[in-house]
């Protein structure tokens, strides 16, 4: 199977009786193909190099580290173990990460022995609350023509990583 941005790609056939055909690669475990064709429209899919992951510095509370504030609200860290496999071992080794609301904690002081201890970040993923994805493909797989694809990436604005390309039976192209 061919890859996509690095994960492994797989062809689906969706199809609801006078509702939904269509078909194209999708990532394992969506519903939707993410490039595709129907009876009268193709898109396909490339992704941005809009950056989608970035560094959130916190300043924890003085009377609370496990604390810290956004926009005047108080927002808590907490840990998570996770159980991670390893060849060769038997049991799972355990991780205790630091995670918050906004995403999984880095202390500066860990990665680099001379930071003192300083500095707390959040990796925020700007998709993380994305709940619109499955909408806009699903929106763009029953699309007839190229002007319902654009309308539809317009309207739900669910796809922030990738340029989207548009061809109908009309012979209508479209970028976005």
């Amino acid at each position: 199977m061919a890859r996509l941005n690095g994960y492994r790609t797989y062809i689906i056939h969706a199809r609801i009786p006078g509702k939904l055909d269509v078909m194209g690669p999708t990532l394992g475990g969506f519903p939707l193909p993410l490039s595709g064709f129907n009876k009268t429209m193709a898109w396909g899919i490339t992704f941005s190099s809009t950056p989608r992951v970035n560094l959130m510095e916190v300043k924890p509370l003085a009377n609370d580290p496990t604390s810290y504030l956004v926009d005047g609200k108080v927002r808590k860290i907490t840990s998570k173990t996770i159980p991670i496999k390893v060849a060769g071992e038997t049991e799972p080794r355990k991780i205790i990460m630091q995670v918050a609301e906004d995403g999984p904690i880095i202390f500066a002081g860990r990665l680099d022995p001379t930071a003192a201890g300083t500095g707390t970040f959040i990796v925020n993923d700007v998709n993380l609350g994305n709940t619109r994805l499955v909408n806009q493909w699903l929106t763009v797989a029953k699309a007839k023509t190229v002007q319902q694809v654009k309308t539809a990436l317009e309207t739900l604005k669910g796809v922030p990583w990738s340029y989207t390309t548009a061809v109908d039976v009309n012979g209508d192209t479209f970028f976005w």
